[in-house]
């Protein structure tokens, strides 16, 4: 290895020399030059790595490309909340899920410290965090009682929760938070990665902790559904069974279910979706401006080049 590259760093070394000597030479030019192709190459390494965050690398669940989102409108327009009972139904006929959860976010009041906070609260229901493949980072997830009405009282909190209003405790579990006046203990701190499913929430409980579930299909308390895709089955095929349960549903129940529209995306296209065509539309800007710096320097070479016509001829001549 020293017998090969000895022979290229020698013959490398006087181009060095002279591009050095070049550079002094005239140093508004050679900055110019460097600060141009740094502007250019920075913004683009910039946009690239925020695409290649935010839209090329799969979120930070297992398999999460088989998760799904669903929602469900009226045909007049408007969005519905979804009904427990509707939940269930979806479960019972449908075979292109291997699990159906939901939650339901809610403002509320943080009395555990010296002074009271709002804090976005979410209550699951059971399976959930299942249907994430996720544990918590410290602790433990709620056991069946927990997940019972009128079981213990148990919270599980998010990571900036834990940081912010905890102090990234590590003896936190055990603690007990006021929540709208209730005592809640805190069985687990959840890892960074899991404020992709939502990121306001700092407080997670099971689903609607003294609160039965009305069996009614008119008024609904779930904004949306999340499921898990079964093995082997596609976005598609999971819609076109859903779309035709929906309309059993709508046959048996005209008055309440007659006029909705199944909507499922993938999990992913909710979080990016939005802002998907900006950051290709501004990847593709900064992109067009390092091509303008790199024309712009290549013009400036070729101008410079043309002035050093007679020394390069007396250097020839010599």
């Amino acid at each position: 290895m020293r017998d090969f590259s000895w022979p290229m760093l020698a013959g490398l070394l006087p181009n060095i020399r002279q591009s050095i000597r070049v550079l002094r030479r005239s140093p508004g030019f050679s900055l110019t030059v460097i600060l141009t192709l740094a502007a250019a190459i920075g913004a683009t390494s910039t946009m690239f790595s925020v695409i290649d965050s935010v839209l090329l690398r799969p979120l930070p669940f297992a398999e999460s490309e088989r998760l799904v989102r669903f929602s469900h409108d009226r045909e007049a327009g408007g969005a519905v909340s979804i009904p427990p009972i509707r939940l269930r139904d979806w479960l019972e006929r449908t075979s292109s899920f291997e699990s159906l959860a939901v939650y339901y976010t809610e403002d509320v009041t943080d009395t555990t410290g010296d002074r009271p906070e709002s804090v976005r609260r979410a209550s699951f229901t059971p399976g959930f965090l299942d249907l994430w493949r996720i544990s918590p980072a410290l602790g433990r997830s709620f056991t069946d009682e927990e997940q019972r009405l009128g079981g213990p009282m148990s919270a599980l909190v998010s990571d900036r929760y834990w940081r912010e209003r905890m102090g990234a405790d590590p003896e936190a579990i055990g603690r007990v938070i006021v929540i709208d006046g209730q005592s809640f203990t805190v069985v687990g701190v959840m890892p960074p990665s899991f404020a992709q499913v939502d990121q306001v929430v700092g407080v997670w409980m099971p689903s609607f902790v003294n609160m039965p579930w009305p069996e009614q299909r008119t008024n609904g308390w779930f904004p949306g559904v999340v499921g898990r895709l079964a093995p082997g089955v596609t976005l598609e095929q999971a819609r076109a069974d859903l779309t035709a349960v929906q309309q059993q549903l709508a046959n048996e129940y005209p008055q309440t279910d007659a006029d909705l529209i199944i909507n499922a995306v993938p999990h992913k296209d909710t979080i990016v979706g939005v802002i998907r065509g900006s950051l290709w539309l501004l990847f593709g800007a900064v992109s067009l401006l390092l091509l303008i710096a790199c024309a712009n320097i290549a013009a400036l070479l070729l101008a410079r080049a043309t002035q050093r016509e007679r020394d390069v001829a007396i250097r020839f001549s010599l």
